[in-house]
C-alpha cells in the first residue's frame, strides 16, 4: 500500500467524484433521452460521455465545492445538501447561457431543461453527501502498488 499526502488525497477524491459521479450522470441523462426520443445512437456515446465528465467536473470544481465550503462553515447538514442540491440547476442554467443561443427567459433556463436540472441537482447532492463523509472521516485513501 502505498501512502498519499493530504493533497494527494484530495485530488484522489475528486477525481473519483469526477469520473463516477460524471458517469452516473451520462448513464441519468441517456436513459432521460431513450425516455423522450424512443431511440439510442450508437456512434458518439464515448463523446457524450466525456463531455458529461467535463461538465461534471466543472459543476463540482468551479461551482459547488465555494457553495459546499461557504454552507460548512454554517454547520448545518441540511444547509450543506441543500447547497449540493442548488449546484446542479446553476450549473445547468450557466451551461445553457454559455453554450447555446436560448433567450433568457423562464422556459428556456427552467421548463425546457428540467429532467437536466434534476441530473445536475442530484449529482451535487451525491457530491455534497460524499464530500461531508471524506472531510469527517479524513480517513487515508490507500492506493494499490504494483
Amino acid at each position: 500500500m502505498l501512502k498519499l499526502f493530504p493533497l494527494q488525497q484530495v485530488f484522489v477524491f475528486y477525481l473519483k467524484q469526477i469520473f463516477i459521479l460524471g458517469s452516473i450522470a451520462f448513464g441519468m441523462w441517456l436513459f432521460e433521452s431513450w425516455m423522450r426520443t424512443g431511440e439510442l445512437w450508437q456512434g458518439d456515446w464515448h463523446a457524450l460521455w466525456i463531455l458529461t465528465v467535463i461538465f461534471a467536473a466543472i459543476q463540482l470544481i468551479i461551482i459547488a465545492t465555494p457553495l459546499l465550503i461557504l454552507f460548512k462553515k454554517l454547520k448545518r447538514v441540511p444547509l450543506f445538501y441543500t447547497a449540493g442540491l442548488i449546484s446542479g440547476p446553476i450549473g445547468v442554467a450557466l451551461f445553457i447561457w454559455v453554450f447555446t443561443y436560448q433567450p433568457f427567459d423562464l422556459y428556456g433556463y427552467l421548463i425546457w431543461p428540467q429532467s437536466e436540472h434534476i441530473i445536475g441537482a442530484s449529482l451535487g447532492l451525491g457530491f455534497a453527501h460524499n464530500l461531508r463523509r471524506f472531510l469527517l472521516h479524513k480517513q487515508p485513501v490507500r492506493v494499490m502498488q504494483s
